[in-house]
């Protein structure tokens, strides 16, 4: 039997299993050192990415939607309202970005949007299926999100650039700090929460940040080109 570490976010911690393992399925670069350092042979450790479904796997055409109004998906309340409510309720839509919230199953967060009754602001209802959550990828400029390792994949995988509102300590704040250094994604935790939008905009209306981003991303699937796992 072979037995296969997959790890699913962007650092390896002492909880996984380093003996008897046949191979190591590991996120990024960065985090391939870290067996290697604690004596794991390189042929016995693979840079796929973090696996996400095929579906994903394609970018629209033009990944970065250039002209607002610019399409924001926000994420991560599915499970409890937490830090998305804050942002939402300090939201100010001026007409230059359309916020779709994610609410899951989250039957509070969907009442509370929709209550707002905002034609800028859209709640979005529990997703049945991979290809309904692809079709909003397609059509999104950007998305705002906690940095969970699958979710941040699929979105590296639509080259959708990521704004980060909240990071749980642990290993939602390990995975942010990597993704920081790699320029993977923007934190926008520090941000005054009624300027959000103005800086979003102001993100997609500069070629040079939009270069400089589509840049680092192109670098991180570059690595993982040839060893993907999709599911």
């Amino acid at each position: 039997m072979t037995v296969v570490n997959v790890y699913t976010d962007f650092f390896v911690n002492q909880l996984w299993g380093r003996e008897n393992i046949d191979y190591h399925f590991v996120p990024i670069i960065d985090v391939k050192r870290q067996p290697v350092s604690e004596g794991i042979s390189q042929k016995h450790i693979y840079l796929t990415g973090i696996p996400v479904h095929r579906m994903f796997e394609t970018a629209p055409a033009d990944a970065c939607q250039h002209h607002p109004p610019y399409t924001i998906i926000i994420t991560g309340g599915s499970m409890g309202v937490g830090g998305i409510l804050k942002w939402i309720r300090y939201l100010s839509p001026g007409g230059n970005i359309l916020y779709k919230i994610l609410c899951g199953r989250n039957e509070k967060l969907y009442c509370y949007v929709k209550s707002l009754r905002h034609p800028c602001i859209e709640a979005i209802p529990y997703l049945h299926s991979k290809a309904e959550m692809n079709r909003l990828y397609e059509q999104a400029s950007g998305i705002m999100t906690k940095p969970g390792g699958v979710t941040i994949s699929e979105c590296l995988q639509k080259r959708l650039p990521i704004f980060i509102y909240n990071a749980l300590p642990g290993q939602e704040e390990m995975n942010l700090n990597l993704l920081k250094e790699r320029g993977l994604v923007t934190d926008m935790r520090n941000w005054d929460m009624q300027k959000a939008e103005e800086h979003i905009a102001a993100f997609f209306q500069s070629n040079e940040q939009v270069k400089e981003y589509e840049k680092h991303v192109n670098g991180y699937l570059a690595e993982i080109s040839n060893r993907k796992i999709m599911l």
